[in-house]
């Protein structure tokens, strides 16, 4: 998830202080249940999204986003596919590069 996308969430969440998530709302799901697994916001059995102490802290400016998501510590656990993609093509490309060089270039000499 980009980072305006989960603080725009949480200053919803906050302004209402339940956010149900009922078909209305559908298209805060997925970033529902991102911010829920970070433990940013809390999701009852009934659907409500309530705001948790550490998305509160982030909201307000008391916790930086990099000190909660260094980007060292995630970068294998990405939840963003397109960001999961790139990751693994410039490993596929580097793979390749390497045969290349080693393999291909090494039998024409």
């Amino acid at each position: 998830m980009r980072r305006d996308e989960v603080l725009q969430f949480l200053k919803l969440v906050n302004y209402d202080e339940i956010l149900p998530l009922d078909v209305t709302t559908a298209q805060f799901k997925e970033i529902a249940g991102y911010c829920r697994k970070k433990g940013l916001v809390t999701v009852t059995p009934d659907n409500n999204c309530i705001i948790s102490e550490k998305g509160l802290a982030l909201l307000t400016g008391k916790v930086q986003w990099d000190e909660l998501f260094p980007l060292g510590k995630n970068i294998l656990h990405l939840d963003d596919k397109s960001a999961k993609i790139v990751y693994r093509l410039g490993g596929a490309t580097v793979c390749g590069l390497l045969i290349y060089e080693f393999v291909i270039k090494g039998l024409l000499r």
